[in-house]
């Protein structure tokens, strides 16, 4: 007997099925078919949803995107922290990383470039909110930032070969990074 589901339940299971399986079997070894098979509905289904594996795959990482974003929305907006703390916090989450629901995927080993892919759309959404954080870090000290477009840069973009790797960084590692990033905040501020 044929199971009718909600559109956005039957979208949302495609979806996780999908990464299950390319975190069990790999993007390139999973097929449609597979995806169709394991959900138990015919492939056409899956097609309807999604144009092609690819078209699911991007939906899935913008979706793995957004649930990273909402901490660090919250965090660097939070405008009742000093830039440092919120620095600190978002650090102190990155080893956490691994509650996030596609976590698997994205870590497994031969997975870096998918990764470096997600590490760019992060940058994409963070940088935006890096600069507010900025703006709210010069209101509350009085001090203005000498570049803040390249600081911006790097403390985004600078870390993509780090956080791209298969593996999660170590906490020294991590806490290594923040502190190049304390240095280099200090040295940018201007009196």
């Amino acid at each position: 007997m044929r199971v009718s589901k909600a559109p956005e339940v039957r979208r949302q299971e495609i979806l996780e099925t999908a990464m299950k399986l390319f975190t069990e079997k790999g993007y390139e070894e999973t097929s449609m078919r597979d995806i169709a098979q394991a959900c138990g509905v015919v492939a056409g289904l899956c097609y309807r949803y999604f144009d092609s594996k690819q078209k699911l795959f991007q939906e899935a990482t913008e979706a793995y995107v957004e649930e990273c974003c909402g901490l660090m929305r919250r965090t660097l907006g939070d405008e009742t922290l000093s830039l440092s703390q919120k620095l600190d916090r978002l650090y102190g989450t990155m080893g956490e990383e691994a509650d996030f629901r596609y976590h698997g995927f994205f870590h497994r080993a031969g997975n870096e470039d998918f990764h470096q892919q997600l590490s760019l759309r992060l940058c994409r959404r963070m940088a935006p909110l890096l600069r507010e954080a900025l703006a709210q870090e010069e209101q509350r000290t009085g001090r203005r930032f000498r570049d803040p477009e390249t600081l911006i840069a790097f403390v985004t973009y600078g870390q993509i070969p780090l956080l791209s790797a298969s593996e999660t960084p170590r906490r020294e590692t991590l806490d290594r990074v923040r502190h190049y990033i304390d240095l280099l905040l200090e040295a940018e501020l201007q009196a």
